[in-house]
């Protein structure tokens, strides 16, 4: 999906999620319904009325959007790591440090 198919996306559901919180607000559904409705469950329901309360539909937002996801170590850390196991016991390592061990081998 391209960034912008994201952003639309993204965008598609907050105004999904405003307009069932929105409703929970104004007393026409129960909170246990809205987060039925979302699909989320009744504690994190609880937890974006706190944050409306608190930040109003700001609070509400998204806030990992743009955020970094997952930290990767760097392919020469990997490389070091391999060559240790090699002195240390193999079962400390984790599998896919085992399989990138023997792909290299085999290269």
């Amino acid at each position: 999906m391209k960034s912008v198919e994201r952003r639309v996306a993204r965008e598609a559901k907050a105004v999904t999620r405003k307009d069932v919180i929105l409703k929970a607000i104004e007393g026409k559904l129960s909170w246990l319904q809205a987060a039925d409705i979302l699909g989320i469950t009744p504690r994190h329901i609880c937890r974006l009325k706190k944050s409306y309360e608190q930040g109003g539909w700001g609070g509400l937002r998204d806030h990992r959007a743009g955020a970094l996801r997952r930290k990767r170590l760097p392919v020469a850390t990997i490389r070091e790591l391999l060559k240790a196991e090699t002195r240390a016991i193999p079962r400390f390592f984790h599998p896919a440090l085992l399989r990138l061990r023997d792909r290299e081998a085999r290269a």
